[in-house]
C-alpha cells in the first residue's frame, strides 16, 4: 500500500512539474508595454479614420458643411439677420435634437430651451465651440466629433463610447 502511495505521489510530482513547466506558457509572446507615443499614434488614426466617417456623412447628406479646427462640421440652415453670436462667458438658450449617426435620437430639449454658461458649464465641451457659430436665431446642424461629444466612455446607455453627435441647433437666446 505504502509502495502504491509513493507511487502516485512521484506520478503527481512528475504531471505538477511539467504542468508547471508550462510549454504552452513561456512560449507565448510577451507584449512590450505601450507607450505614450504609442497611444499617440493610435489615437490620431482612429481620429483619422473618425474623420473620413463625418466627412462621407455631410456629404451623402447633402450637407454643405464648413469644419472647424478642432473637426466639429456644421451648416447654418436657417439665418435670422441678427448680428449677435455667443461667446465664452455668455449663458445662451439652445433648442436642439441630438441624434447617433444612424438617425437614433439620443437628446432633446423639446420646446423649452436648455441654458448653460458657454465655456462654463456642464455640456459637452464640442457644444460650448458650436454656440458660438451661429448668429442668434440661426439653426444649424452640426456634426460634433466623439472626442467633443462623450469620448471614450459613451453616456450610458443613450451614447455608445466613441460616438460622433448630429445635433440640429437653434441658438435661441444670448445673455
Amino acid at each position: 500500500m505504502i509502495a502504491v502511495l509513493r507511487i502516485l505521489v512521484v506520478m503527481s510530482v512528475a504531471v505538477f512539474s511539467a504542468a508547471a513547466s508550462g510549454c504552452d506558457r513561456d512560449q507565448r509572446p510577451r507584449s512590450k508595454p505601450m507607450t505614450e507615443e504609442d497611444l499617440i499614434e493610435l489615437n490620431k488614426k482612429r481620429a483619422g479614420r473618425e474623420s473620413e466617417v463625418l466627412d462621407a456623412f455631410a456629404e451623402k447628406h447633402g450637407m454643405d458643411a464648413v469644419r472647424t479646427k478642432t473637426g466639429i462640421r456644421y451648416e447654418i440652415y436657417a439665418r435670422s439677420g441678427q448680428p449677435d453670436s455667443a461667446r465664452t462667458g455668455n449663458a445662451v438658450g439652445v433648442t436642439y435634437k441630438a441624434y447617433l449617426l444612424d438617425s437614433t435620437l439620443v437628446e432633446s430639449t423639446g420646446a423649452e430651451p436648455r441654458f448653460f454658461r458657454v465655456g462654463h458649464d456642464d455640456v459637452i465641451s464640442g457644444l460650448h465651440e458650436a454656440v458660438t457659430l451661429p448668429a442668434l436665431g440661426d439653426s444649424v446642424r452640426m456634426i460634433i466629433p466623439s472626442h467633443l461629444a462623450y469620448g471614450l466612455t459613451g453616456k450610458s446607455p443613450e451614447v455608445p463610447p466613441n460616438a460622433p453627435l448630429l445635433y440640429d441647433l437653434c441658438l435661441v437666446a444670448i445673455r
